[in-house]
């Protein structure tokens, strides 16, 4: 996150009643409290179903010699690693 996202949080929480209430900005010029974006997240069930499809195309990827694939979906897994892991933070790696 760059600087100023954190200063703007920073700066909007001393305004808001509570964390919930903070204005965030995010892409596009949206603003969302962080109330709103919390309840966005996906659940960890959501997240292991997108593993366990990209898995199965990175294994018959490999199997059919599309590397280029498999590589794709290894690196889609990475990123819904990393969105596991911020949102249930209690399934991160140690």
């Amino acid at each position: 996150m760059k600087l100023t996202g954190i200063c703007t949080i920073t700066s909007a929480s001393l305004y808001a009643q509570s964390m919930a209430d903070t204005i965030v900005p995010i892409k596009h010029n949206i603003h969302m409290t962080l109330g709103e974006l919390a309840e966005i997240q996906p659940s960890l069930g959501m997240i292991m179903i997108e593993f366990g499809h990209r898995f199965y195309i990175t294994y018959y990827g490999a199997k059919s010699g599309n590397l280029k694939l498999a590589h794709y979906e290894m690196e889609e897994l990475l990123k819904a690693q990393k969105t596991a892991e911020a949102t249930r933070p209690e399934y991160k790696k140690v």
